[in-house]
C-alpha cells in the first residue's frame, strides 16, 4: 500500500509539474499570439502605405510626362521667337544702312529688340546727326524698302 501511495504521489506531482509547465506554455502562446497580432496589423500599415506610394509615384509619373511636354512646347515657342528677333534685326540693320545712305553718308547703326516685339534703332552719320526710332510694325514706304518709320535728331531732320 505504500507503493501504492508513493506511486500516486508520484503520479501527482508528474500532473502538478505538467499543468504548470502547460500554464506556463499556455502563456507563451498568448504572447506570441499577441505579438503575431501586433505583426499582422504593423504589416497592413505598411502595405496601405506602399500603395499610397505608388499611387503617388504613377501622379508624379504623369506630371513629368506633362512638365516634358511643356517644356517642349516651350522650346518650340523660343526656337520661333528667336528667328523671328534675327528676321527684326536684320531688317533693322538694313535700314539703319539705308537712312545713312539717304543722306549720301557713312552710318553705323545698333539696333535693340525690347518687349512687345519693338526695335529700337540708333544711327550715327558722319556728320554728327543721328537717326533713331522705333519699329513698331509701320513701314515708311514700298520704294524704301524694309526702312521704318524713324525721326531724325541732330544735324539732319526729316524722317527716314
Amino acid at each position: 500500500m505504500d507503493k501504492l501511495i508513493a506511486r500516486r504521489k508520484e503520479v501527482l506531482n508528474k500532473l502538478e509539474k505538467e499543468n504548470a509547465e502547460t500554464a506556463q506554455l499556455k502563456v507563451e502562446i498568448d504572447e506570441s499570439q499577441k505579438e503575431y497580432k501586433k505583426l499582422v496589423n504593423e504589416q497592413n500599415k505598411l502595405e496601405g502605405s506602399v500603395s499610397e506610394l505608388e499611387k503617388e509615384h504613377k501622379r508624379v509619373e504623369k506630371e513629368e510626362v506633362k512638365l516634358a511636354e511643356t517644356q517642349k512646347h516651350l522650346n518650340s515657342r523660343l526656337k520661333k521667337t528667336e528667328k523671328k528677333e534675327d528676321e527684326l534685326r536684320t531688317q533693322a540693320g538694313r535700314g539703319a544702312g539705308l537712312a545713312g545712305r539717304r543722306f549720301g553718308e557713312k552710318a553705323e547703326g545698333s539696333t535693340s529688340i525690347g518687349g512687345g516685339g519693338k526695335i529700337s534703332i540708333g544711327v550715327r552719320t558722319s556728320s554728327g546727326g543721328r537717326v533713331e526710332g522705333t519699329f513698331e510694325g509701320e513701314r515708311f514706304g514700298e520704294d524704301q524698302g524694309d526702312i521704318w518709320k524713324a525721326r531724325i535728331i541732330g544735324n539732319d531732320r526729316g524722317q527716314v
